[in-house]
């Protein structure tokens, strides 16, 4: 499997993953207190960072993509995907 090249991470002078974050969080959810929207959040965060697929990274993780890219996946892990 070859590594695609890193996208541009500004387009149109913001980040993609704040309308994304707005658009499944913010725009979903009715907040009852700030500790509520900060664990929320990370959990958010956590998923869309270790888990979602990223079609601009090969529909890796960008965990999975950053192991890649330092050369620490197997190759029978990556052959599974």
């Amino acid at each position: 499997m070859t590594v695609p090249a890193p996208q541009p991470i500004l387009r149109h002078g913001r980040l993609p993953c704040l309308a994304i974050l707005r658009d499944e969080l913010f725009n979903r959810e009715i907040f009852h207190s700030v500790i509520e929207a900060r664990v929320l959040y990370f959990d958010w965060c956590d998923v869309y960072n270790n888990f979602r697929p990223h079609s601009s990274i090969g529909y890796l993780a960008p965990t999975m993509f950053a192991t890649l890219l330092l050369g620490k996946l197997p190759a029978r892990e990556l052959e599974a995907r």
